[in-house]
């Protein structure tokens, strides 16, 4: 990711103008999403018709809420799940529209009427915030944290059991 970062921009701070010429950190951060939705849950919906969904019959103002992780993980979609694999969104095996126009295959800001309005500004963010930690910083395992645990727990958002600790180094 730094190698695509110092090719964009060269020496001069990356602002988020960059960031949309990077497809390595736009993969990154999609599998980031994937993998790590901000929520489990989106917003309830309200069923407007009878439908079958999944082969159970849901009755009219049946109210509905989605899984988010459970469809970011589910093994019918996406080729290896659990694992972190930001390179399945360059090489066209796999699709990651967060917008749920195309198809439902993640949905970490909600989709439809109810989709999150801060979607752009918070992509962006993410996008801005990541490319300059890479920028500035070298980034190392600290020592005896040779592996990441993964593992989460719901507070208002999800967030790591264990905390991520790292080795930070500046840039010179």
């Amino acid at each position: 990711m730094y190698e695509e970062i110092k090719t964009v921009v060269g020496d001069k701070k990356v602002d988020e103008n960059d960031t949309e010429k990077m497809p390595y950190l736009n993969a990154v951060v999609k599998e980031l999403l994937r993998k790590h939705p901000p929520t489990y849950f989106t917003l309830t919906h309200a069923v407007t018709e009878p439908v079958k969904l999944g082969g159970y019959d849901i009755p009219m103002d049946t109210n509905v809420e989605f899984f988010v992780y459970g469809i970011s993980h589910d093994p019918n979609i996406w080729s290896d799940p659990e694992k972190f694999d930001p390179d399945r969104f360059l090489s066209g095996r796999e699709d990651a529209d967060i917008t749920g126009v195309k198809a439902v295959k993640m949905m970490p800001f909600g989709v439809g009427r109810r989709i999150c309005p801060g979607l752009g500004m918070a992509t962006v963010h993410v996008n801005l915030m990541l490319a300059r930690m890479v920028q500035e910083f070298e980034w190392f395992a600290y020592p005896g944290n040779s592996e990441v645990d993964f593992s989460e727990k719901l507070e208002f958002t999800v967030v790591m059991k264990n905390p991520l600790r790292a080795k930070v180094k500046p840039r010179i």
